[in-house]
């Protein structure tokens, strides 16, 4: 394609004509994106890269956790995880909380005993926060259902839940009052 230009004149009297230009063709534009990178594969930042190894790590043993990882695990989630990102932060806990569930009896009972259940009553009181403020409900939602199947699956007696009723109870309190006021299938769920 050929496209006319009126060619500047300079002032000197001898303007006044008209010169051609040549427009880029399609293949031409598409070459020039193409060699500036605009199509190269984005650079995976460290971040990202942490973050599939934590969740590889959890799948190698079909999303279960033993003891011989829980201690590292959990040094990750409070040192690593925390600098890749609030909703990263989130669903990795999430799904750490879901290991912890089908984990072994010896590892659950290890977990508990790191502290465990302060970082659930963490993760509840934020699930809880979410969902009285109507944020991003479904994925509040499951991590408070992660928490409950976490909570389930652990060997806890009275005494320690009454040791942890200010971390754990009330969030639960609070998710308890939040489905009774709700009726959507997600409290329904909940419940």
């Amino acid at each position: 394609r050929v496209e006319k230009r009126p060619r500047e004149v300079d002032g000197d009297g001898d303007g006044g004509g008209e010169e051609l230009k040549r427009t880029k063709t399609h293949e031409e534009e598409f070459d020039e994106l193409f060699e500036d990178g605009y199509f190269d594969e984005p650079v995976e930042t460290p971040e990202e890269s942490a973050r599939k190894e934590f969740v590889s790590s959890l799948s190698e043993n079909g999303f279960r956790v033993t003891e011989e990882e829980l201690l590292d695990l959990l040094s990750s989630l409070k040192d690593k995880v925390p600098s890749w990102g609030v909703a990263v932060e989130r669903r990795c806990l999430g799904l750490f909380l879901g290991c912890i569930a089908r984990s072994t009896r010896a590892c659950r009972i290890a977990f508990v005993a790191q502290d465990g259940l302060k970082l659930i009553g963490q993760v509840l009181k934020e699930a809880v926060a979410r969902l009285e403020a109507n944020e991003n409900r479904e994925e509040a939602g499951m991590l408070a259902l992660a928490c409950l199947a976490c909570l389930k699956a652990l060997p806890l007696g009275r005494a320690s839940l009454w040791e942890h009723r200010q971390s754990i109870g009330k969030p639960f309190d609070g998710l308890h009052k939040w489905c009774a006021s709700q009726k959507s299938a997600l409290a329904a769920e909940l419940r």
